[in-house]
Order: C-alpha cells, then structure tokens, then sequence
C-alpha cells in the first residue's frame, strides 16, 4: 500500500550500510501507521462500475439459474474494504436486492450498520436478492466513538479527527479483533452458513485470516456436503496449505476444495472458471 516513507536520516543511513535493521521513533511509527491505512483508504474507495458489472454479473446470473430467488438469497462474506458489491447493485440494475447490514435513522438521516437487518432479513419480492457481510470493514464505514454506532460516509481517512472517528477497518495485522461488532455478527454468519451451504465460492483469497479458516475447518466436520471451489491465479498454489498428513487439521477442508486457476474478471478466462463453478453446482 505504501511505496515509501521518510524517517529520521540517521535510521535511513543505518539501514542502507546494513549496520543493522533501522529503528524508529513511537512517534514516526505512529506516522507510518497513519500512513499506511490513509493508502489503504485511497486504495480501495475507487471502484469502476462498468468492470465490477462485467465480473460480477456473468457469475451471478449463473448461480441465480441454480438459486431459485423466490426462496433464496445469495450471501456474500468479503475480506476487502472497497465497495464492488455496492457498486455492482446500483441502478440502473434494478434485479437485485442488496442488504448489508445498514438502516437509515428517520430523525437523523444518518445510515447506521444495524444487525438486526441481517436477523429480521425477508426476501425483496421479484429481485435477485443478495446479502453482504463485509468480514473485515469498509472504507465507508465510520464508527463514532462517543455513541460507538458505525455509520455510513464518504469513504476518507483522517487522523486529525481520529479522535471523534475510527474508520471502521480491520488492518492487515495479525490481531484481527473479531470479537467486535460489526465484525463479530459476520464471522458468525459465516459459520452458520458454511454449516448449512452445499457451495462455496472463493474468489482470490489467500486462506490467511485464521478467524475465517477456522470456521471453514469446523463447516467441513460438521457438513458433509460442503463443497468449496477456489478461484484464483494461483488457486493451486494456494491450496498447497491443506495438503498436510492425513491427520492434520486441515486436511479435511482439503477433500473438499476444488482450485480453479483463472483470474476472476479476465474475460478471457471467465468461460473456464465459470464453467467450473456450474459443474459444481449441477451436483446432485
């Protein structure tokens, strides 16, 4: 996310000579921390419509053949920030329904995330309806601090008023902090789905966020006919992970993944991934 960050000359020097690995300052680490996520803000805040539609789209046509919509939704869990999905179900493609866990206050006009949303969900008669679970945060997503209620603004980082407002963002660390809400109700529903789920489909993802690894690892024991189809340029390679002796953890997550090694999205490759995803879908 961030191509370069100037520290102190002293600690550059060190670190060019290789007298030894730089350090800095509480201070300038709390300015690279800052640095870091106002890139990843600017990162993710952009989405092109026209290529999130020619991506999406083809994909959820497909399983919607499979998926009656009078009777099912299609739940989304993301590990990204940015606004695809969003963007994706904007007008003027009225044939979705989309619900992400977001109500607007009447008195206030303000957009708050709302769990009760997911809870009390009802299907949007005559739409595809699809519903998303944003695991990690979004870039437009701001918890207030003084209420701790997360609302919906424009998607920007400013440490002037960080202390008024978080962005609402799980970082790339390795404490994940799910025992939070939002986070906390989507890992759950996560669970609960892949338990119930015959289909999953990854989508470039690394298996890294051991929160979500490990509830996958608890759907395969308790699910028999949970499948998971892995898109990725380099699905196989990915994969690798489970392939461990018979009696590691993993191994039974590793039954029941299919890698498919395409880039989601190359139109020249959308054929082949999709064709694999229905295969799968066409199980009994």
């Amino acid at each position: 996310y961030l191509t370069s960050f100037q520290c102190k000359p002293a600690y550059r020097n060190a670190a060019a000579t290789g007298e030894g690995a730089a350090t800095i300052t509480k201070d300038e680490a709390a300015l690279l921390r800052s640095a870091i996520r106002h890139e990843i803000i600017r990162e993710y805040r952009t989405i092109d419509g026209d290529a999130a539609r020619s991506a999406y789209e083809p994909l959820f046509d497909l399983i919607f053949t499979y998926v009656d919509p009078s009777e099912h939704c299609v739940p989304i869990f993301t590990t990204n920030y940015d606004l695809a999905i969003e963007t994706f179900c904007e007008k003027p493609y009225h044939k979705y329904g989309l619900t992400e866990g977001l109500d607007t206050d009447l008195s206030s006009k303000m957009t708050y995330w709302d769990r009760s949303q997911f809870d009390l969900f009802s299907l949007w008669e005559g739409h595809q309806n699809l519903v998303l679970f944003k695991l990690h945060g979004s870039v437009d997503w701001i918890r207030l601090e003084k209420s701790g209620r997360i609302v919906r603004a424009p998607a920007m980082y400013d440490a002037l008023d960080s202390d008024e407002y978080k962005n609402t963002i799980i970082y790339p660390t390795g404490d994940k902090a799910a025992n939070r809400e939002p986070y906390f109700s989507a890992y759950e529903y996560f669970s609960r789905c892949c338990e119930q789920a015959e289909l999953l489909i990854v989508i470039g993802y690394s298996f890294r966020d051991y929160e979500a690894l490990n509830r996958l690892i608890g759907a395969t024991r308790r699910n028999e006919a949970f499948k998971v189809v892995v898109v990725a340029p380099d699905a196989w390679g990915i994969t690798h992970l489970f392939d461990r002796d018979a009696v590691h953890e993993l191994s039974p997550l590793r039954w029941s993944v299919t890698p498919v090694a395409a880039c989601f999205g190359d139109s020249l490759m959308q054929a082949q991934y999709l064709q694999a995803i229905e295969a799968l879908l066409k199980r009994d």
